[in-house]
């Protein structure tokens, strides 16, 4: 992902490295957030699942 990240913005940036650091950068930060939040969003989803579980008779 971080390599692909680097090939996108140096394919959609001038031929200027630090242009392509300013790009490849965020979407790599990007990325990582999103990985984040959706660990936390799967665990919080998990755990509401867990608290309506039926109950026994």
């Amino acid at each position: 992902v971080i390599v692909g990240a680097f090939v996108i913005a140096a394919v959609v940036t001038p031929p200027d490295v630090l242009s392509q650091f300013m790009l490849a950068v965020p979407m790599c930060l990007l990325y990582e957030v999103g990985l984040f939040l959706a660990r936390f969003v799967g665990k919080r989803a998990e755990a509401a699942a867990g608290d309506k579980a039926p109950a026994g008779p």
